[in-house]
């Protein structure tokens, strides 16, 4: 897929809220390399998405912003060894931030992986969705999988978790 360009900066004033990034590509995968970013397009509504997986760099992709909704058709992937400081790369610890994650398929944090939920971050994941109704998720579809030593740390926010078929984790933590 190819990348789009600029960088997205979501960077509010004092005070405020950052910006909001909502994606919607077939596949994710979030690691420390990769191009990708949201731009200043904008995407009919009801377009298809487009094929192939978007690589975002969690290092650079998500500057100044306070909430980040990715939806993948398919599966998003949280690279193995990634450790992605929400906080540290967005620049925003503000209260009410959020990351929510939703797969049509699958959601895994691989072996050695990790977010860290900074200051007032808080991190949904919801795997199986069905994108046809609002907030539904479809039984027996979907899992969420936390690989090896996979793990999710919020400071003074919460986590969620919802799959359609199954929640794994192995030897990680989720606190």
């Amino acid at each position: 897929m190819p990348a789009s360009q600029p960088p997205v900066d979501g960077t509010a004033l004092p005070g405020r809220l950052g910006g909001t990034l909502y994606i919607e590509p077939q596949d994710i995968v979030l690691a420390y390399t990769g191009s990708g970013s949201a731009g200043g397009g904008g995407v009919p509504p009801n377009a298809p998405p487009v094929a192939g997986a978007l690589n975002l760099n969690v290092s650079s992709a998500f500057i100044g912003l306070s909430r980040i909704h990715l939806q993948a058709t398919r599966n998003i992937q949280l690279a193995a060894g990634t450790l992605w400081d929400l906080a540290a790369s967005t620049g925003v610890s503000a209260p009410g931030s959020l990351l929510l994650l939703e797969a049509g398929n699958n959601i895994t944090l691989a072996n050695g992986s990790r977010i860290d939920a900074g200051p007032g971050w808080s991190v949904s994941l919801v795997a199986g969705r069905d994108f046809s109704q609002p907030d539904a998720v479809r039984p027996g579809t979907g899992n969420v999988a936390f690989n090896g030593s996979a793990a999710i740390e919020p400071a003074d926010g919460s986590v969620s978790i919802q799959a359609g078929n199954n929640v794994t984790l192995a030897s990680g933590f989720l606190r």
